[in-house]
């Protein structure tokens, strides 16, 4: 049971449509889940990571482990999960994989999006796959 895939969805928002006037500003981080504890189960390993939007845009998009101890510093980073995605543009409907560098995630530790950019429309969606252990 170990090895079964899980599979997460965030939608990434950034307000209204903006009627093509302008776009809508993506930029931040935030913290996704957390991997059990130890005395829980422990670490997990992201498999997969893709991006989708129902609007083009340009966008960095990057996934990182912290502690868990100092979730909310943004500045102490346990390991890079995903190489930064988002140097061409989004094109709307389509799947981006990201690549993954090293997608073990500690026991306690949790995932982390640094994202920055922007969509002409809300509604891109980043879907995670995960088994625990190694």
């Amino acid at each position: 049971m170990s090895q079964d895939a899980h599979i997460l969805h965030f939608p990434i928002t950034g307000g209204t449509h903006t009627g093509g006037l302008g776009t809508i500003p993506v930029v931040g981080s935030a913290l996704l889940f957390k991997a059990p504890e130890d005395a829980n189960g422990g670490g997990l390993t992201i498999t997969e990571v893709y991006l989708t939007s129902v609007g083009a845009g340009l966008g960095t998009f990057q996934l990182f482990s912290v502690p868990g101890t100092t979730p909310g510093t943004g500045g102490t980073k346990n390991g890079t999960i995903t190489s930064s995605f988002g140097t061409s543009a989004i094109t709307a409907g389509t799947a981006y994989a990201f690549t993954i560098s090293d997608g073990w995630v500690n026991g306690g530790d949790w995932v982390f999006l640094s994202k920055s950019g922007s969509i002409i429309h809300p509604g891109a969606d980043l879907y995670i796959s995960y088994v625990m252990g190694r």
